[in-house]
C-alpha cells in the first residue's frame, strides 16, 4: 500500500485537498485530529504524561485539560520536546492501525501539519 503524506502550513490547502481526495473514496487519516484522541484514550500516553507533567494535565472526567497543558509545553520548549517524545509515537502507532483497517485501499492519505 501506498502512503502519502500532506503537510503543511495554516492556509496551504491540506483540508481542501484531503477533502477532495476523501470524497473520491480515499482513505484519509487526520493527524491533528487523532492525536486528540490518543490523548485522551492511550492509556501509555496519558500515563506518560501525568507522570511527567502531572494529574492537572487531565480533569477529574479524563479529558486532557488544555490550559494547563499548554501553558506547560508553550511556554517550555524542553517540555514541548519530551511531550512530543510521548504523544508522536502514539499517534504513529494509531496510524499503523489505521492502515491496517484500510488495508484493501490501494493508498491512503495522511494530514500533518508537521
Amino acid at each position: 500500500m501506498l502512503k502519502i503524506g500532506i503537510t503543511g502550513g495554516i492556509g496551504s490547502g491540506k483540508s481542501t485537498t484531503c477533502k477532495i481526495f476523501s470524497h473520491l473514496g480515499t482513505p484519509v487519516y487526520y493527524a491533528d485530529i487523532a492525536a486528540k484522541i490518543v490523548m485522551e484514550q492511550d492509556e501509555k500516553l496519558i500515563s506518560n504524561l501525568k507522570r511527567t507533567f502531572g494529574d492537572s494535565i487531565y480533569d477529574e472526567f479524563g479529558l486532557l485539560n488544555k490550559k494547563n497543558f499548554g501553558e506547560i509545553i508553550f511556554n517550555d520548549p524542553e517540555a514541548r520536546k519530551i511531550a512530543n517524545s510521548f504523544i508522536h509515537p502514539a499517534v504513529r502507532n494509531d496510524f499503523e492501525k489505521w492502515m491496517y483497517k484500510n488495508s484493501a485501499a490501494p493508498y491512503v492519505i495522511e494530514e500533518a501539519a508537521i
